[in-house]
């Protein structure tokens, strides 16, 4: 029989906490309190196995939103245009098909806007600048709230700013 994954995760927690950290010198607490943020960790870990394929998926898809709003409004002179140019190839090219394909999409479009953004501080219009900051400031409050969300097992959002993971 093959382990689970969560099988897997349970006997590493156990190790951790019922082996290897009972048997750290007190004297050692660099090392018990790396011990127990890789316990920490492992939690967090089953915690977001479940919901990890659907997480990566809404972060490409939220990089592509952001990425053909941009084309759309595309304008300025030629070092904008081809950068505009080169980042509808790499939408068309984007896959989302399993998480590690849309993790590779999240980083690829996003490096192309933002080589359009730099672009566009050279010859882009007036215009298209306005617009292109203002799409980006609203893609990353809606970034940040789902990362937030993601995020808050680790415990460092205060009490009042929690998140609720509904749509990550």
């Amino acid at each position: 029989m093959i382990p689970s994954i969560d099988d897997r995760l349970d006997s590493m927690a156990r190790a951790l906490a019922e082996v290897i950290l009972p048997a750290l010198p007190a004297d050692r607490s660099l090392a018990i309190e790396q011990a127990s943020l890789v316990l920490a960790h492992i939690g967090i870990l089953r915690d977001h196995i479940d919901a990890a394929a659907r997480f990566e998926r809404r972060e490409a898809d939220a990089m592509l939103a952001l990425a053909r709003d941009l084309c759309d409004g595309a304008a300025g002179g030629e070092r904008t245009m081809a950068a505009a140019a080169a980042l509808r190839t790499a939408i068309d090219a984007a896959s989302v098909d399993t998480p590690a394909d849309a993790r590779a999409t999240t980083c690829r479009i996003g490096e192309a806007v933002e080589a359009l953004i730099d672009a566009s501080g050279v010859d882009g219009r007036a215009d298209f600048k306005a617009r292109s900051f203002d799409s980006v400031v609203a893609a990353g409050q809606v970034s940040a709230a789902r990362d937030r969300a993601w995020n808050q097992a680790a415990g460092f959002e205060a009490a009042d700013t929690q998140h609720a993971p509904a749509d990550w």
